[in-house]
């Protein structure tokens, strides 16, 4: 009898013990990926700016308010607080319509900016950096940006992505004064060249273009959509262009088109767009996701459709949309502290209203990582599944004190 009673206190206390390891577990688990929620307010109504995270913080190199003025200061979000703060930097010559090349060069990490629309509504050719480790900035005067339309008509790029520290910035615009107003070059910058050997022609794309959204994929360069210009109106495209990094030779190469948005017109513009590698580990692995679809010419209209890209099957799909329509925003993939999750960030920009209504506004959606482990499974995180090694090592608890049990002596009866 009291054999019996040790076997069910242990057998009890051993249960308790797995229920206990399973909750953790659960409780310890990645978060469930999406939908897009609202974050934190912006400092200020910034629009027609990039942002870029470096040592787990985002920064935000200048912008242009509504109002029209350029601001050139430098901000940084720190994600774990919550919180942003002006650097007390100013980027040497402020502009607006830039994009952020994250490259490591002499002196570190640096945060590089092709050109751009300076305070007095001109293209400039300054090619300047922002390096975060020491909180300051730098001209490189001996690569200026080589982008133009027609000879010495400069543009700003219409879409800036970096592979292999390498940055890739192709079409462009500046107001256009002269056919075919829109640029169709690519340029390759080498932060690790020597000075005034940095830009390299890449090819050319089959089309004139600007205000593409770029994105990288397993080494790929994506250009998603754009606009060409007629003088007086910019219209939105719906071409999705490739270029292999490692296969310059081949061009560009057409991929499957956007998918038509609830507008009813085609085309998307002025958006952002976030690639995961295919080995990456992140739950999105293989795709593209556009997050919102601006399409100027129609009253300054901005969507909140989002679209999905599969490699691997080449199609698009639809994807969640943003919660506020808006074009000319920023995006920044901000990775949580343990690893596990990341966030998908995009804020400011233009949003549906009268001419040039911006908003301070943002918003995230968060994306799980899943790393495989050894017997295949892709639903694991980076430390194993937590729920499996809960109910293994629980199981492995309770075997052990029956085993222990099972062996120990009973005395004889009298």
């Amino acid at each position: 009898m009291k054999r019996t009673r040790r076997l069910f206190t242990l057998t009890l206390s051993c249960a308790l013990l797995l229920t206990l390891v399973v909750s953790w577990g659960a409780s310890a688990s990645a978060p469930t990926d999406g939908p897009w929620v609202n974050g934190s307010l912006l400092p200020a109504q910034m629009v027609r700016y990039d942002s870029e995270v470096s040592g787990g913080k985002m920064y935000v190199l200048g912008f242009r308010l509504p109002t029209g003025e350029t601001d050139g200061s430098v901000w940084v979000y720190d994600p774990v607080a919550d919180s942003w703060g002006d650097t007390g930097v100013d980027m040497p010559v402020p502009v607006s319509n830039y994009h952020i090349a994250k490259l490591t060069d002499s002196n570190g990490v640096g945060l590089y900016i092709f050109g751009g629309r300076d305070s007095a509504g001109l293209c400039t050719d300054t090619v300047q950096v922002f390096y975060p480790g020491t909180n300051t900035t730098a001209t490189v005067a001996t690569d200026p940006w080589n982008g133009q339309v027609n000879p010495g008509e400069r543009v700003f790029p219409g879409a800036v992505e970096v592979v292999g520290n390498k940055a890739y910035a192709w079409g462009g615009f500046c107001g256009g004064t002269t056919a075919p107003f829109t640029g169709s070059e690519t340029w390759i910058f080498d932060p690790m060249a020597a000075g005034g050997a940095r830009w390299t022609a890449g090819p050319a794309l089959p089309m004139n273009g600007a205000y593409q959204t770029g994105a990288v994929l397993d080494g790929k360069v994506y250009s998603i959509g754009g606009d060409t210009f007629d003088g007086t109106s910019l219209f939105p495209y719906a071409d999705v262009l490739m270029l292999d990094s490692a296969n310059l030779g081949a061009g560009w190469q057409a991929k499957a088109s956007l998918p038509l948005p609830s507008s009813g017109s085609p085309g998307c513009d002025e958006s952002r767009a976030f690639g995961f590698d295919s080995s990456s580990g992140w739950a999105l692995a293989g795709k593209v996701v556009l997050a919102g679809c601006g399409q100027w010419n129609a009253t300054n209209t901005a969507l909140p459709d989002s679209f999905l890209y599969d490699a691997a099957g080449n199609s698009w799909t639809t994807f969640a949309a943003l919660i506020q329509a808006r074009r000319n925003h920023a995006g920044a993939f901000i990775v949580a502290p343990d690893g596990l999750s990341g966030k998908m960030w995009v804020g400011g920009g233009y949003i549906p209203g009268a001419v040039n209504t911006g908003t301070d506004t943002t918003e995230t959606y968060t994306i799980s990582f899943s790393a495989p482990t050894a017997v295949g499974l892709d639903d694991f995180s980076a430390r194993g599944s937590d729920m499996t090694l809960a109910l293994v090592g629980g199981g492995l608890l309770l075997g052990l004190a029956l085993a222990m049990l099972k062996r120990r002596p009973v005395a004889p009866r009298a």
